[in-house]
């Protein structure tokens, strides 16, 4: 299971995924190597382990280190994502003090560790990634809470770098993980979305020419489940109305008027406007995972099973 949270954008962003399999920490190591979505990539440090020269090999260990507890939790990996500007003045002392504060705070002092540096779109960020495993003891470092303490630590470094400190206030131009892997999906950017679709808005003199300029695009307006009003489009995904477009409900509420009353429920268009995959295109997607699973992936699993038949044989051996 991989678990992500993402912190709120101060100047210094913090994204926090705990890691708790090999198949994730392969997901990872593709992650921090990717050429096509970075322009530049550099592994700075493999630090404390067997195979210092691959990166996947030694987030594979990091994460197998795990058989030795109770645990699965293996992996702690945080991105630092200082804004554009303030990235590229940074110096090496900078960037080691941020690593070294991060230790602190998690007492990871020692622990095997990852240290990718990309560049993406002009901007510099790093990705650490620690083995969370106390391989002489046996135990798990426990971390909790992060989401808080992460961001009393960025605001520690932003003032201790002398950095803008960005109000606290809720932008309508941030967007989620899940909300940046659906448009990924889509081959989007939501960003780019977002742009387009306020534009139709502005445009609109009316609900109706702005339904057109929607329906140009694909989408369709509903009553939401959670939120009031919602984006359908023509897979059956839905996107918040207000945040796609930066508004309040009450402003969109006067702008379409009486025809609010008879706008359809999502559950109803979801059902109409869903696709389904053709069954073909199931059997060759599976016929394509079988075999990325027999080229890479038989050795790992072979791995791990072993080593809980081992540990379940140690547990088995324990007095009732």
């Amino acid at each position: 299971m991989w678990l992500n949270a993402c912190y709120r954008a101060m100047t210094m962003i913090f994204k926090v995924t705990k890691v708790k399999s090999i198949r994730h920490a392969d997901i990872l190591a593709k992650h921090l190597l990717r050429a096509d979505e970075n322009e530049a990539v550099r592994v700075l440090q493999i630090r404390g382990t067997a195979r210092p020269a691959d990166l996947a090999a030694s987030l594979r260990s990091m994460q197998r280190a795990t058989v030795l507890t109770k645990g699965k939790t293996g992996l702690f990996h945080i991105s630092i994502n200082p804004r554009k500007d303030e990235a590229a003045g940074m110096t090496g002392e900078q960037w080691e003090r941020i690593q070294q504060a991060i230790e602190d705070e998690y007492k990871l002092h020692g622990q095997p560790r990852v240290i990718v540096e990309h560049r993406k779109e002009g901007r510099i960020h790093r990705h650490v990634v620690y083995q969370l495993t106390l391989t002489d003891i046996g135990k798990l470092i426990d971390i909790k809470n992060e989401r808080y303490r992460c961001k009393a630590l960025a605001r520690q470094l932003e003032l201790e770098f002398s950095q803008a400190r960005t109000s606290n206030a809720v932008s309508r131009d941030s967007y989620s993980r899940p909300e940046h892997q659906q448009a990924k999906r889509k081959g989007q950017r939501v960003p780019d979305r977002r742009r387009l679709l306020r534009r139709d808005y502005a445009n609109s003199q009316d609900i109706e020419a702005f339904n057109e300029k929607l329906a140009a695009r694909g989408y369709v307006i509903a009553v939401g489940d959670r939120a009031a009003l919602v984006l359908v489009d023509a897979a059956g995904d839905v996107y918040g109305l207000t945040r796609e477009l930066g508004i309040k409900l009450k402003e969109f509420e006067r702008f379409i008027g009486v025809q609010l009353q008879a706008l359809p429920q999502v559950k109803e268009l979801k059902a109409k406007r869903k696709y389904i995959v053709p069954a073909q295109s199931i059997k060759e997607n599976r016929k394509e995972l079988m075999r990325d699973f027999m080229q890479n992936d038989w050795q790992d699993s072979a791995d791990l099973s072993a080593n809980d038949n081992k540990k379940q044989y140690q547990r088995n051996l324990r007095p009732c």
